[in-house]
């Protein structure tokens, strides 16, 4: 994921790894766990796919690891649900990016939050999730050493199936 001014200026999400299920997005890790050599080959080809295309706009870049290569997957040239952790887990979303680059504004830090786990987030059956009321949470971010509060996401799939996520991030 990445978003690029008419100007050429990028500003590129940490490479994320993604999961599916029966064909759908299930999980989303950042960073990805790759080797870091890895990880930068794959933000210059996609920073120079954009280049090339003179893309404006956020641009969501995916590509398989096969046999220790980077193999391109798919080109979505706009917010992406591969993007979607950005919204709590980075400095800046993927859509705050795309108003950033529609209204000439400069592109702000993608880079990701500090987090507790280091994963960008915790994944918990839903009856373990925190039950924690708004000034708690702004409370235990606070302690935390972390300036957002934490935000607690229910998310309910097909057949029933529910997951719930707690999140240590936010916009400033």
């Amino acid at each position: 994921m990445l978003a690029r001014t008419a100007a050429g200026a990028l500003a590129v999400f940490p490479v994320v790894e993604n999961v599916h299920a029966r064909g759908i997005l299930d999980l989303s890790i950042a960073p990805a766990r790759i080797a870091s050599t890895l990880a930068s080959e794959a933000v210059a080809l996609a920073s120079r796919l954009a280049g090339e295309l003179e893309y404006e706009g956020v641009l969501a870049v995916e590509m398989f690891v096969v046999g220790g290569k980077l193999l391109l997957n798919e080109i979505a040239p706009r917010p992406h649900n591969s993007g979607h952790y950005t919204i709590d887990a980075c400095r800046t979303s993927q859509f705050q990016q795309q108003v950033r680059v529609l209204c000439d504004l400069p592109l702000a830090d993608p880079s990701q939050h500090p987090m507790i786990d280091g994963s960008g987030s915790v994944r918990r059956p839903l009856g373990s999730a925190p039950r924690l009321k708004q000034g708690a949470r702004f409370g235990m971010a606070m302690r935390l050493g972390l300036p957002y509060p934490v935000r607690n996401t229910v998310v309910e799939f097909d057949e029933g199936r529910r997951i719930a996520w707690t999140h240590v991030g936010g916009h400033r």
